[in-house]
């Protein structure tokens, strides 16, 4: 007869497995098998001794059922979630964990349209990131942050963070994230009548996705007017939302 402890063990071993599953599941778009899956792998963990390692399965199960739950807009149950996940990784010690869920916190806000919310959220963030020294956690979060400020018309604030966004994605070879912000930019700049400015900023941003492989429509266009005259610059389908603002985790 397994002791309480070694039935923890177990029940902890096949959620791991499960989240497993539903991160690739989530991976591969199956959104609704994927909330199964990690549903699943919480209930394994129902009645169990909360111990920290049943409380760090749990905050990750929490965290990454949110993820579908938000691609398909049930962003109230998917809020509950992700501060359950906060509260056991505050719990537990685990700032990674907590990060993590004050990101996804505040992305769940900002789809929902409380703008205030996702801002404090990713303000709490902020300093947490520079803590960790989780450069790439910082410069998404700074993104996110310039994306509120944009929407607001305050320019000069999402600047600085764009550019600071890109510096971090620079050193951690985060092409990808230095493409975005790039390409951010250079909607800032379209939107301030800037459109040298903008072109630069979206050519370097191209060059980075062509010099990866991104293969590219020759009939792309920004999607934004100012920056109509780059339309031949070649890029794939849809990269990065198709170069409109996204938030990022």
């Amino acid at each position: 007869m397994p002791t309480k402890e070694e039935r923890a063990v177990e029940a902890c071993q096949e959620a791991e497995k499960l989240n497993n599953a539903g991160m690739a599941l989530t991976r591969a778009g199956d959104f609704p098998r994927a909330i199964d899956t990690f549903r699943d792998g919480l209930s394994r963990l129902r009645g169990l001794p909360p111990s920290p390692a049943v409380k760090q399965a749990e905050a990750a199960l929490s965290g990454n059922v949110a993820q579908p739950l938000m691609r398909l807009g049930q962003l109230q149950e998917a809020a509950v979630l992700l501060g359950r996940q906060g509260a056991l990784a505050e719990e537990i010690g685990n700032a990674q964990s907590y990060s993590n869920a004050l990101n996804s916190l505040a992305i769940c806000y900002l789809q929902a349209g409380d703008d205030k919310e996702a801002e404090r959220l990713f303000e709490m963030r902020l300093p947490i990131t520079e803590r960790l020294g989780d450069r790439k956690g910082e410069g998404n979060t700074l993104n996110n942050l310039a994306q509120i400020y944009v929407q607001r018309r305050q320019y000069g604030p999402a600047t600085a963070m764009l550019n600071r966004r890109i510096e971090l994605a620079k050193q951690v070879g985060d092409r990808r994230g230095q493409a975005s912000g790039l390409v951010n930019l250079s909607r800032v700049y379209s939107e301030t009548a800037k459109p040298d400015r903008a072109r630069t900023s979206l050519v370097e941003a191209l060059s980075i996705m062509r010099a990866d492989g991104d293969p590219a429509p020759a009939r792309w266009r920004p999607p934004w007017p100012a920056c109509e005259h780059a339309a031949s610059l070649p890029q794939s389908e849809n990269p990065l939302g198709g170069l409109r603002w996204t938030t990022r985790t």
